[in-house]
């Protein structure tokens, strides 16, 4: 589970992670200003709203064929 403090004032709310370092999971903003402006950041780093959610999708795992097979509990085969 991830712990977050979140800081709220009257014009701006911030995320920060268990390092302090200003960050949110989700795509989701690390700071919301009152205005409606919006900064994402991961690991105290500053990044786009499209790089936060790319940054939580899930990422392509390669597998063989045998270690496809034992993952779904039954035989693949490539047909052409």
């Amino acid at each position: 589970m991830k712990t977050y403090k979140v800081l709220v004032y009257d014009i701006v709310t911030k995320w920060h992670n268990e390092q302090g370092l200003l960050h949110r999971e989700g795509g989701l903003p690390a700071i919301e200003w009152a205005d409606g402006d919006k900064s994402w950041y991961i690991n105290g780093e500053e990044v786009t709203e499209a790089e936060a959610i790319a940054h939580c999708k899930p990422k392509a795992k390669e597998l063989t064929m045998q270690e496809l097979s034992a993952l779904l509990g039954y035989e693949v085969k490539i047909i052409k």
